[in-house]
């Protein structure tokens, strides 16, 4: 509901992107990763996250080149302020 509501909610697609992720739904996390890295083009997680999608469905040079992308990524900003 959250996406629906805020379609270019790029962060909420991140996240619902990474649901899919746990639950199988490859090319849909796909779809939503992708989205989501139009704004978020150095989250180390986001490009980990569709390097195991892409490899999933046996889609190595993609794979690969999110797995290269995320070793030059930041980390993604908490979201709860750190002391």
């Amino acid at each position: 509901p959250v996406v629906a509501r805020n379609p270019n909610g790029l962060r909420f697609l991140d996240t619902r992107g990474h649901v899919y992720l746990k639950l199988g739904r490859y090319r849909d996390a796909i779809r939503d990763l992708e989205r989501a890295l139009t704004i978020m083009r150095d989250n180390a997680a986001t490009h980990v996250a569709l390097a195991e999608a892409y490899g999933y469905l046996g889609m190595k040079d993609l794979a690969e080149k999110h797995r290269l992308a995320s070793r030059g990524s930041s980390p993604p900003a908490p979201l709860v302020p750190q002391d």
